[in-house]
């Protein structure tokens, strides 16, 4: 074992990009801050006897996911200091203690935001981008750029990163701005509420658009603009006279047309460029998913965030004269909220990329909170919310309602966000090689948001008095502890100011959140070649449309599944079978769940409940509503049509793989079920797909069979990695299956299925030892629990094994 380890964390929850869900595994952390190793099982401090006990850190049932990247936030200094400032922030951030002189070098531009950096950290935020408004000057120049980063001195510890501003009159600072360092730019095509950034017209735009071909760089749009005719929409239904103290008085003056306005100017002028990466920043209305969703199927390079205030907060719930809920555009009404989770091509399916803060804060007066409630002006107020501390727990209380997973938050919060700003070689995502950034976090445990523990400066946020999921344990950053929830910030910062020109190099850690150094800084660490910044090859646009998809992902609480729009059925679903996952929770009642069309999917794409009626078919269940007992949510899931085909029975199948759960004795069963349409040899000696059509009109394709791979792993203290693997793939005819047949005679090689589905399962198995699931217990299908006599069975047609002339017809390889 290597002795350059500097840290080993060990938890029963790590999050790695391999899995979908908490595994136990250790890491293994070196002294350059990079994680070596990852472990796939928990251990203990005698293994690592050469360390000191202080630096093994065994978390138990706590949380560890790569840190928080928030590319959108404004730390207002210089010149706003008063609102936030460095020495606010990054007092909770903290630079490493083992520093080379190069390192040294590099972290100066971090120490700038002392203050600021605290929330960060206890929010598990781990790097930051800072916007190039609300300071003074904003970041607009050069010059301004080496003012601001000139008052961060000493005030900062960790990495941090600089968007530049686009403005009128400024096109020829783009590409020196690019030179030194900026991540992307600004604009606002609506005023900004600040007199030293004023907003851009469509010109200035293409102005500006020209000045970034070819430079990698990323156009930013705050997407608001005014319709010259002012018309009155159906959501501008609130009456003028309404007092300005009400929320509705606000909302009314920033409707959901503005931003429609804006993202359609946006996409129209993209297409003209499309070299160059556009972005829509802080999207709050639904209305505009559809247009975005047709643009990027049309190839054109755009993305898009949302903020924790919209997916979290609704206009229904601010009170009169809370100003502190007031942000531009607003926080809309409980259904966009909604829409923004759950709509088709919304989060939840990735053409919002991901979310950020958008911490914008400001003094308690500038909000009227100084003043009576009923003379705080909505109109008047500034326009920001202050979240930045609390952003993992605020979206995790409410993406744990809607069934989302672990996975999402690393892919919203970490994942995507790295690679917006291009440090997804480094940050992001738990992986070999990567910066050693993570929060360690208790999902399960919850607090309440008092005056008392809110680390930024104006302790102004809509949050306060909110009961949240998911409380912040530890922040570390390239294997540096700089939060812990019982010492609070860990150690002193450390740095100095590099030259500008190293700015794009650098990474940036703002109290808890990592921005990811660049390449260059850690090449040289390693003494390798830099690694030059690979423009992305443009895509071709597809004017009026692009074709598809034809599938659909969806993550419900027990499986995963993929839904063929072409067939009317999924391609496959995903089972994790776990004794606890096994057992039934209370008043779950399937009595109460019934077979239903999911309306996620098309009107015109759709399974429908008339299909089946007497198509001689069952609405057969890939997960079966036996695996989800769990909760009524759950088992309700299971009936939905995107998790049925038309199927004959086969209860006894899967009742034999919840057995190797319940009574063989794994801890983990893994299952892919999924269809398939087998070619068959015709009297004229060629192989034809033949498959009947059921429904009215005949939409729904029946599949000629059906495959389950079945992986099943348990502690094994010989093994490697502390993990036995067996798997087995089994292909079955579509047709009734005698109970005492055996179910060796359906055995097939794994790569028989991947060749004829195009799909590859378990590939992150390839280095590991595998064994064969029916040597090591026995494949006997199990038995309904109410015994059936074979003879009574309406389908005498006995299964075979797969024909000969089927196998043959197969493309895959000889084994």
């Amino acid at each position: 074992m290597s002795r350059n380890i500097k840290l080993v964390l060990t938890s029963s929850r790590i999050l790695t990009p391999t899995s979908i869900d908490p595994r136990p595994g250790t890491i293994e952390i070196d002294n350059d801050g990079h994680i070596v190793s990852i472990l796939q099982n928990k251990s203990s401090f005698e293994s690592y006897n050469f360390l000191d006990k202080s630096q093994f850190l065994d978390v138990g049932e706590n949380v560890i996911m790569s840190g928080v990247i928030d590319i959108h936030v404004h730390l207002n200094e210089p010149g706003r200091t008063h609102w936030e400032g460095f020495e606010t922030g990054t007092k909770a951030a903290a630079a490493g203690k083992h520093l080379n002189s190069f390192l040294i070098f590099l972290i100066i531009l971090i120490e700038f935001l002392i203050e600021f950096l605290i929330l960060f950290l206890i929010g598990g935020v781990t790097t930051v981008i800072d916007m190039p408004l609300n300071s003074i000057p904003p970041t607009t120049t050069v010059k301004n750029l080496e003012h601001k980063i000139e008052s961060a001195k000493g005030k900062c510890w960790v990495d941090v990163g600089f968007y530049g501003g686009i403005i009128p009159g400024n096109q020829n600072d783009l590409i020196p701005l690019i030179d030194s360092g900026v991540k992307g730019f600004k604009c606002f095509l609506i005023e900004s509420g600040v007199d030293e950034f004023p907003c851009v017209n469509e010109q200035q735009v293409r102005l500006a658009y020209e000045k970034l071909q070819g430079k990698n760089s990323v156009f930013m749009f705050h997407a608001e603009m005014e319709d010259s005719q002012k018309e009155i929409t159906s959501e501008n239904k609130y009456s003028d006279d309404i007092q300005s103290n009400l929320f509705a008085k606000f909302l009314n003056s920033r409707p959901s047309s503005l931003e429609l306005n804006a993202i359609s100017l946006i996409i129209r002028i993209a297409k003209e460029f499309p070299t160059v990466r556009s972005h829509i920043v802080h999207l709050s209305t639904a209305q505009a998913i559809d247009i975005i969703c047709k643009a990027k199927l049309e190839g054109i390079p755009l993305t898009v965030e949302t903020c924790f205030h919209y997916l979290c907060l609704n206009a229904e719930e601010v009170q009169l004269g809370r100003t502190d809920f007031k942000c531009c555009p607003p926080i809309r009404d409980e259904s966009n909220r909604e829409e923004l989770w759950k709509a088709r091509f919304a989060l939840l399916d990735g053409t919002i990329d991901y979310v950020v803060s958008d911490h914008s804060p400001c003094t308690a007066d500038l909000k009227f909170l100084d003043k009576k409630t009923e003379d705080r002006d909505f109109l008047k107020a500034w326009g920001g919310i202050s979240s930045l501390q609390f952003g993992l727990p605020v979206l995790w209380t409410e993406a744990r309602k809607r069934g989302c997973g672990f996975h999402h938050l690393t892919t919203w919060l970490s994942k995507n966000t790295s690679k917006q700003i291009k440090l997804n070689n480094r940050k992001g995502e738990i992986k070999v090689g990567y910066d050693a950034d993570f929060v360690i976090w208790a999902p399960e445990e919850t607090f309440t948001v008092l005056t008392d523990i809110i680390q930024f400066k104006n302790k102004v946020t809509p949050y306060e008095g909110k009961v949240l999921y998911g409380v912040i344990k530890k922040t570390i950053v390239r294997g540096n502890i700089v939060y812990d929830v019982e010492n609070g910030v860990v150690d002193k910062p450390k740095g100095i100011m590099p030259p500008l020109k190293i700015l794009e190099r650098l990474t940036l850690v703002l109290g808890g959140v990592t921005l990811g150094y660049f390449a260059f800084y850690h090449n040289l660490k390693r003494k390798s070649p830099l690694l030059p910044v690979i423009p992305e090859t443009p895509a071709l646009p597809v004017p009026y449309g692009y074709p598809g998809p034809i599938n659909d992902p969806f993550k419900r609480h027990a499986y995963q599944t993929s839904f063929n729009r072409r067939l009317r059925h999924p391609d496959w679903v995903f089972e994790h079978l776990t004794e606890e996952s096994l057992k039934r929770g209370p008043d779950v009642d399937r009595s109460k769940s019934y077979f239903k069309e999911d309306m996620n999917i098309p009107e015109m794409f759709r399974s429908k409940l008339r299909d089946y009626v007497k198509s001689g078919f069952d609405r057969g269940h890939l997960a079966p509503a036996a695996d989800a007992k769990f909760s009524q949510e759950a088992l309700d899931e299971t009936f939905l049509l995107t998790n049925i085909a038309p199927q004959v029975d086969w209860a006894f199948f899967e009742e034999f793989c919840r057995r190797l759960v319940t009574g063989e004795k794994f801890s983990d069963v893994y299952i892919f079920t999924g269809t398939a349409y087998l070619p068959k040899k015709e009297a004229d000696g060629k192989f034809y797909v033949k498959y009947q059509l059921i429904g009215d009109p005949p939409n729904t394709a029946v599949p000629t069979h059906f495959y389950k791979i079945v992986l099943a792993t348990k502690k094994d203290k010989n093994s490697p990695d502390g993990i036995s693997y067996s798997l087995e793939s089994f292909l079955m005819p579509n047709q009734r299956i005698p109970y005492n047949d055996s179910l060796e005679k359906y055995i097939v090689p794994l790569d028989a299925i991947e060749r004829t589905t195009g799909l590859m399962f378990f590939n992150d198995l390839k280095n590991k030892t595998v064994t064969s699931l029916c040597k090591t217990v026995k494949c006997i299908p199990i038995p309904p629990a109410k015994h059936i006599d074979e003879s009574s069975r309406k389908d005498e047609r006995k299964a075979l094994p797969l024909p000969k002339e089927e196998i043959k017809a197969l493309p895959l390889q000889k084994h």
